[in-house]
C-alpha cells in the first residue's frame, strides 16, 4: 500500500511505499527547498510554537532530536539567561574564612558541596606535608 504526499516544494503530489519517509517527490524538489528555503513553506512537522525560558514570548523552531535544552527566541536572551543562572551558582556557593594551621594564613574555601571541615584545616598541600612531617613522623 502506498501513501500520498505532497510535495512541499512544488505541491505535487507523491506516493510513497509502505514504510517509507520523505517530505519531497525528488532530490531536485529537496536541493530547491535547501538552496532557497521560501518562507511561505512551513511544515508543522518541522516547526513548533515554543515558549522563551527567559522572556516568555512565543517564537517558532525547528523541532529538536531528543534535546531537553532550554529554548530562547533570540542570542541575547540565551546570554542573559545564561548570566543569571551563572549568577544564581556564584550565590549558591557558601564560602567559609579559615586559617592554615601550619603558616597560619587565613584563606576561603567553598564548603556548599563538602560541609565545614572538622579538625586539622591546611591552605595546600605542601602545608599538609609540613605539618605532617613535624608532628606525626618524628624522627626518634
Amino acid at each position: 500500500m502506498q501513501n500520498e504526499k505532497l510535495c512541499l516544494y512544488c505541491h505535487n503530489t507523491f506516493y510513497l511505499a509502505k514504510g517509507k519517509t520523505s517530505r519531497y517527490c525528488s532530490r531536485d524538489c529537496y536541493y530547491m527547498m535547501m538552496k532557497y528555503k521560501p518562507e511561505e513553506v512551513i511544515d508543522d512537522n518541522l516547526n513548533q510554537v515554543r515558549k522563551c525560558n527567559h522572556c516568555g514570548e512565543d517564537f517558532q523552531k525547528p523541532r529538536p532530536r531528543k534535546s531537553k535544552t532550554p529554548f530562547f527566541c533570540s542570542d541575547k536572551c540565551k546570554k542573559e539567561y545564561r548570566e543569571i543562572e551563572k549568577m544564581k551558582k556564584i550565590k549558591s556557593q557558601i564560602v567559609a574564612k579559615l586559617r592554615c594551621r601550619q603558616c597560619l594564613k587565613q584563606f576561603e574555601r567553598d564548603i556548599s558541596k563538602t560541609g565545614f571541615p572538622k579538625g586539622n584545616v591546611f591552605c595546600g598541600l605542601s602545608c599538609l606535608g609540613n605539618y605532617q612531617s613535624v608532628h606525626y613522623f618524628k624522627k626518634s
